[in-house]
């Protein structure tokens, strides 16, 4: 075996256990940080979740962790018990701790407890905090769509008066999530733009009301500063 040879192996034995080293120190970081923490088991979804999806399927795409205590959101689900024969009133993501509020009786998900408007259809937008209403939306309640782009940077209103179908606004108000689910009564044309800006741009939503004027138009950065 030439020196060559000899080198590459060497290199990869280090490298191996400099990673080795790095799992281990974040893994015992981890230990510390919950050093004398109250643990508390909640339930945490691990793959994208639909709407529908009965309680008794959701237990294959979710696992049981221990967070500290004062973490813990409002509403958390302990075990899948406690929610069994429900369903999920809107969709889930991997990493989020599901809650109570997000499991209905059969036949109440999706909107269907008000109904979608004839000719509409029913979308989901997923907010940070940040871009919602001060936590205080309601089924019934109007409200704007507002998408952001940042190449080009441009802002542009695409809906206004918007039927609020549902959403779990209120009790992430008082978690430590940080994001949540806004579902909105629109036409098709609405619908796609608001899923292009979620996937290319990001979504802000507006609280309105009947009156609420609407200008229309697109606002760039030199509509914004001097």
């Amino acid at each position: 075996m030439n020196k060559r040879v000899v080198a590459v192996i060497a290199a990869g034995v280090l490298a191996l256990a400099g990673v080795l080293v790095l799992l281990m120190w974040a893994k015992d970081a981890d230990r510390r940080a919950y050093e004398g923490a109250k643990l508390t088991s909640v339930v945490q979804i691990t793959e994208q979740i639909a709407v529908g999806t009965t309680a008794a399927e959701l237990r294959a795409a979710t696992t049981t962790v221990k967070i500290p205590s004062k973490t813990v959101p409002k509403g958390a689900v302990r075990t899948m018990e406690d929610v069994a024969g429900l369903v999920t009133s809107v969709p889930l993501e991997p990493g989020e701790v599901l809650l109570a509020a997000r499991m209905v009786e059969p036949g109440a998900a999706s909107g269907e407890l008000g109904g979608v408007p004839e000719g509409l259809q029913e979308i989901a937008i997923s907010l940070e905090t940040a871009q919602l209403v001060a936590g205080d939306l309601r089924e019934g309640d109007l409200v704007g769509v507002i998408a952001g782009y940042t190449n080009p940077e441009e802002t542009v209103m695409v809906e206004d008066r918007a039927l609020v179908m549902g959403t779990n606004v209120t009790d992430l108000a008082e978690s430590a999530q940080g994001s949540a689910i806004v579902t909105v009564a629109v036409d098709e044309d609405i619908a796609k733009k608001i899923a292009h800006a979620g996937l290319f741009g990001r979504v802000w939503l507006t609280k309105q009301n009947e009156l609420t004027k609407h200008e229309g138009g697109v606002i760039d950065r030199k509509d914004v500063t001097p």
